[in-house]
């Protein structure tokens, strides 16, 4: 739920919508505890490259660590549309909608998310871009203690493998 005009910005020709689903999901997952690794689908014409996934990471995680609050209420979808609340593509809404917004950052459509503030999602780390279907991408990462204990095992691999070839960490 962070950020569509910003990544549109930062990253030129990614969809901006891709980044706000991203962080959509990542809040909606973290809060369920049920799968803390996010796949996010959407609709690109190329590879994105691993400067532009960088970027989205920096700034998903800038945001998440910046402990900005959200504000969750009830709106009609009417009155959501005027004040130009993101929603997801091919999501059906009934006439009652819930919003997130996320500081001045992002507002959207959203069902999943109940985090007080951005802080609670914890880190966020994109480990894998792929394609899909035609002109269809998906990107995967992982949040919150899973995201550490990547980054802890791939610390551990490089560690194991500097003993290995006898080289300084």
């Amino acid at each position: 739920a962070l950020g569509a005009e910003a990544v549109s910005e930062v990253l030129g020709a990614l969809p901006g919508l891709l980044f706000a689903r991203f962080l959509a999901l990542t809040l909606s997952r973290l809060v369920a505890m049920l799968a803390l690794i996010v796949s996010l689908d959407f609709t690109h014409f190329e590879s994105v490259t691993p400067e532009q996934l960088k970027q989205v990471e920096e700034l998903a995680n800038s945001v998440i660590m910046s402990a900005t609050a959200t504000n969750i209420f009830e709106t009609s979808l009417a009155k959501a549309r005027e004040e130009g609340v993101t929603a997801l593509f091919g999501e059906k809404y009934g006439d009652v909608v819930r919003v997130v917004k996320v500081g001045d950052f992002s507002s959207e459509l959203c069902g999943g998310c109940h985090v007080a503030n951005t802080a609670e999602i914890g880190l966020v780390k994109i480990v894998s871009e792929s394609s899909v279907g035609a002109n269809l991408r998906r990107i995967e990462a992982f949040t919150s203690y899973d995201a550490l204990a990547y980054l802890n095992g791939f610390e551990h691999q490089m560690k194991e493998l500097s003993a290995t070839l006898r080289v300084p960490t």
